[in-house]
C-alpha cells in the first residue's frame, strides 16, 4: 500500500514537470 501511494506521487511528479517543461518551451518559443 505505501509502496503504491509513493509510485502514484512518482508519476503525478514527473507529469507535473514534463507539463512545466512544456510551458517554458511554449513560453521560450513565444
Amino acid at each position: 500500500m505505501y509502496k503504491r501511494k509513493i509510485q502514484i506521487s512518482i508519476s503525478i511528479f514527473k507529469n507535473l514537470y514534463s507539463l512545466s517543461e512544456c510551458f517554458d518551451l511554449n513560453l521560450f518559443i513565444a
